[in-house]
């Protein structure tokens, strides 16, 4: 039973490793003021989602 959680979890890392990689290789293409202007308008719809979550919990 262990080793199959072992490989349960080295396969979501290596899914996550390669997600990270894809990125990397986006930021490189169209470099690092782009994936600043993403991270903003990510930061800022989370935000917005985290607000719209408690407002809808409060009521």
């Amino acid at each position: 039973m262990g080793e199959l959680i072992v490989e349960a979890f080295n396969r979501v890392l290596d899914r996550e490793f390669a997600e990270q990689s894809i990125v990397r290789d986006e930021i490189g293409r169209r470099g690092t003021y782009w994936a600043a202007s993403e991270i903003w308008k990510l930061r800022r719809q989370v935000a917005s989602l985290r607000r719209a979550a408690k407002e809808r919990d409060e009521q």
